[in-house]
């Protein structure tokens, strides 16, 4: 693997670890703290600093030391945390983001020293984790090591790292592995260079050493584990207790020299370590010790306990299971976990448009056999049927190797919160679900912008100030909840505060003011609510880094629309409100239902549909001047009489020519949309009308048909948003012309 191949896997490892150490906080900050959640996101630190140290990235390597130091002291001692202090290290996560991303674009340095003062100052620092030389030297190891006696030293361990030969292309280096240890106390190596090759077969690229390594420290055994966390994939590793009390008097009674005993030949954690025939043998020494006591002047007290020893072990390690090694899996287990592997994104987007060529070859050989006169019976017909549902299974594999979760995202939410509320000095926090929704990664790159902008224009705007919350009976601290989950097809985002609302008085004010709409205008309150989203549009009275220019709420709804979706606002004065996103779960393929109406194709996403029926014209009843609406099942529903609406037809007279389908919009409303004939069910591929011509109401995207025959997808939830507020669609002929 290329070097620079390796760094970016790095910095892709990085998010994950960001991601990791800001949950870890948060969970701090709301449950309080506890043991297992600091050693996650010390770990976290502790393997961004140690795969910077691969790669000389000295700034990142110096601040995240200062900053695991501090979480270091949260780890030996677990009542030093606080509220503040928390605080504290979650601004500091923040700069650890920012400092990555420089050293990741290779932007200028950040200046870290003043959050670094802060944490040395709070949690005491100065001097804490000083980093030191490592000084290798040979040590022997006692057979009697592998004993199991009533006293085992909680400070002492036997280390033996043996990493895998590629462990340099990796971009690991075993030094700052040393250097690590060595902050634990006291250690002593002993380099096994068995495998080292002659110097004409030598590869520097390669490692070619393992290391016995005894390391005297007060921290626990999970803590010295914890040091080879960041390569446990890439080594053999066992940390083991070391008995202090040696039974033997310090002499070896069979004789061997601990020089010539290979370290790496006796593995403790063995399955094997400690067996019957391994008591059998030193029995056996003990008894012909006792059968030569008479030729000695007299009994040799290290023999007699030799015998008395083996009972001991015997009954210890009875019901005992061995010891599991850091790292050790059962190699069946190893072979069902699956790996996830880091693909170029260009291949993935390469993927995926010729899967798409492969639904419209699809298409245009299914409407040659139609055309052809084969039943669907027939071989042909039932070959075509099995390719469409081989072309379905791969597509939606395929569309899953882009799904991501959308946690990414949201988790840099919590970072505008913190930021915009100690700008304004409101106290605000968020609550996050939905984490683990997936989407398409291209839906995932296109919501960073607009939720920033709603996140800041509910703490900006709808969250009160602390006085002011208490004042209305309120918690001082605001709520604003982000929430993911798939509807109908699509990814529905929600971002609800509980704040003061819309003040409509004054959006209508500032809307007339500024010309956005007449001062005659008689507008009901879901539009005057919408009239935050026009350019230029901004509340604020004043200019500041958070807000006032009136770019934000226009900028969302650009930016999702762009995505082939739509935002929508409910707002109750003195409780909050309610944006809620609408968005394709992927740009592109798409389930539709073909249809034609006024000579024209048209299609509706088979996710918005619920049935279709079969209308008679004594069955439709007319409300007002502008809807026709007929009775299902006890409801009334609004007719939408596609070629009409659209500018393509004339209002229609008969409806018992033609056919229903009943929709269903994201609010969950239903209407029925009439066309002439429904062609068939099929799988289209999306082209964006915006990124290739541009934005025409009512109208989701394009695609091409078998025929070649360019057929319009229908946006069913704007169609009928415009129905029901009685806003007449400009004919979409126009809008193309």
């Amino acid at each position: 693997m290329e070097l620079d191949a390796i760094r970016d896997t790095f910095f892709a490892e990085c998010v994950d670890q960001l991601a990791e150490l800001e949950t870890g906080l948060f969970t701090i900050q709301g449950e309080g703290p506890d043991l297992d959640t600091i050693n996650s996101v010390f770990r976290a630190v502790h393997s961004i600093k140690g795969g910077a140290g691969a790669f000389s990235l000295n700034d990142v390597v110096s601040y995240a030391h200062v900053f695991e130091n501090a979480l270091d002291i949260l780890r030996v001692d677990i009542s030093q945390s606080s509220e503040a202090r928390i605080e504290l290290l979650l601004r500091a996560s923040d700069v650890l983001s920012d400092v990555v991303a420089v050293a990741r674009d290779g932007g200028d340095p950040i200046d870290c020293s003043q959050i670094s003062g802060e944490l040395e100052a709070e949690f005491d620092l100065v001097g804490h984790g000083e980093e030191v030389e490592v000084e290798f030297k040979s040590v022997g190891v006692n057979i009697d090591d592998i004993f199991v006696e009533d006293t085992v030293a909680n400070n002492k361990f036997e280390i033996k790292f043996a990493p895998v030969h590629d462990l340099y292309l990796t971009g690991h280096d075993p030094q700052k592995i040393f250097r690590e240890l060595k902050e634990l106390g006291d250690c002593e190596f002993k380099p096994n260079d068995q495998a080292v090759k002659a110097l004409d077969k030598f590869d520097f690229k390669t490692n070619q050493l393992a290391w016995e390594i005894i390391v005297e420290t007060t921290v626990t055994q999970s803590e010295v584990e914890s040091v080879f966390e960041w390569v446990s994939d890439c080594c053999t590793m066992s940390v083991t207790p070391v008995v202090e009390d040696d039974p033997f008097g310090g002499d070896d009674p069979f004789g061997s020299d601990p020089q010539d005993i290979d370290p790496f030949a006796v593995d403790p954690f063995a399955d094997d370590a400690i067996t019957e025939n391994t008591i059998s043998n030193l029995v056996t020494s003990a008894s012909s010790a006792e059968d030569n006591e008479a030729d000695l002047a007299e009994p040799t007290p290290e023999l007699t306990l030799v015998k008395e020893v083996p009972s001991k072990i015997a009954e210890k390690t009875k019901d005992k299971k061995p010891k599991e090694t850091f790292n050790a899996a059962p190699a069946k287990e190893k072979a069902r976990v699956s790996k996830p592997i880091r693909v170029d994104s260009e291949k993935v987007d390469r993927l995926i448009n010729l899967m798409g060529e492969i639904v419209i070859s699809q298409s245009m050989l299914s409407l040659q056999v139609h055309e052809a006169g084969f039943a669907q019976a027939s071989p042909t017909g039932l070959a075509l049927v099995e390719l469409q549902n081989l072309t379905r299974e791969i597509q939606s594999s395929v569309m899953s190797i882009r799904a991501q979760p959308i946690k990414p995202v949201f988790m840099r939410m919590s970072r505008v919160v913190r930021e915009v509320s100690n700008a304004t000095g409101k106290k605000a926090t968020i609550v996050l679900e939905g984490e683990t929704t997936e989407v398409d990664t291209t839906v995932i790159e296109g919501l960073s912008d607009p939720l920033t902008h709603m996140i800041r224009n509910s703490v900006d705007h709808g969250i009160e100030s602390p006085e002011k919350r208490l004042e209305l009976g309120k918690p001082e601290v605001g709520e604003i909840k982000l929430a993911a989950s798939h509807s109908s097809g699509k990814i529905v985002i929600e971002v609800r505060d509980d704040g003061a609302g819309i003040n409509r008085e004054k959006v209508l004010e500032i809307a007339i003011k500024r010309g956005i709409v007449q001062a005659e205008a008689n507008l009901s309150d879901e539009e005057i609510d919408n009239l935050i989203f026009a350019p230029g549009f901004s509340t604020a009275e004043t200019i500041t880094d958070v807000s006032g220019r009136g770019v934000g709420m226009d900028v969302v709804r650009q930016s999702i629309q762009a995505l082939g979706g739509r935002v929508s606002i409910v707002s109750s004065p003195g409780k909050g409100s309610i944006f809620t996103l609408s968005l394709p779960l992927t740009l592109a393929i798409l389930d539709g239902m073909l249809v034609k109406t006024a000579e024209q194709m048209f299609v509706v996403p088979v996710s918005s549909m619920i049935e279709t029926i079969k209308l008679k014209d004594e069955d439709v009843f007319e409300i007002g001047d502008r809807h026709m609406v007929f009775k299902l099942r006890n409801q009334l529903i609004p007719i939408v009489d596609v070629g009409h609406d659209l500018g393509f037809s004339e209002k229609r007279t008969a409806y018992d020519d033609g056919t229903v389908l009943i929709v269903e919009a994201g609010n969950g409303s239903m209407s029925a949309f009439i066309v002439d004939t429904i062609v068939g069910q099929q799988q289209v591929v999306i082209k964006s009308m915006e990124s290739n011509y541009r934005r025409i109401e009512s109208i989701a995207a394009a695609t091409i048909l078998g025929n070649g025959r360019i057929a319009l997808i229908l946006d069913v939830e704007e169609i009928v948003m415009r129905k029901n507020r009685e806003v007449p669609s400009q004919p979409v002929l126009d809008q193309i012309a």
